[in-house]
């Protein structure tokens, strides 16, 4: 399997050995390039387009709140710039985000100000 080939250390190593800003976790192609948001409005038809596709109506989805889980999170900057623009309106809305790289952890604190002030910040792991 391939799985078997990494090394989690290794890798929580690489990433905690990089700057904690989007040149860091774009490897160098942050902000000076246009990769940030090429990458981001991609993201954002992506999941526009998934979620049109889904079968949870409207109402149940704001009758039964959600939460939206970020993996491998970074500095936040996919759940500040895509996640939350999805569906900023959701009072319910509740982002929870995991991420192994202590200095990006501190830097997420940072950036996600805003949804920890607006009460949409959940858990971050």
């Amino acid at each position: 399997m391939a799985d078997t080939n990494i090394n989690y250390n290794t890798a929580v190593s690489y990433w905690e050995s990089t700057s904690s800003d989007v040149n860091g976790v774009l490897g160098g192609y942050g902000e000076q390039t246009s990769v940030p948001v090429v990458e981001q409005n991609g993201s954002l038809k992506f999941v526009r387009k998934l979620k049109s596709r889904m079968l949870i109506s409207p109402e149940d989805e704001q009758q039964y709140g959600k939460r939206v889980m970020d993996f491998g999170a970074g500095i936040g900057r996919v759940t500040k710039n895509v996640l939350y623009q999805i569906d900023s309106k959701n009072p319910n809305m509740r982002f929870d985000l995991l991420e192994p790289a202590s200095n990006f952890v501190n830097k997420m604190y940072e950036e996600l100000q805003p949804l920890q002030e607006a009460g949409l910040l959940g858990n971050i792991y």
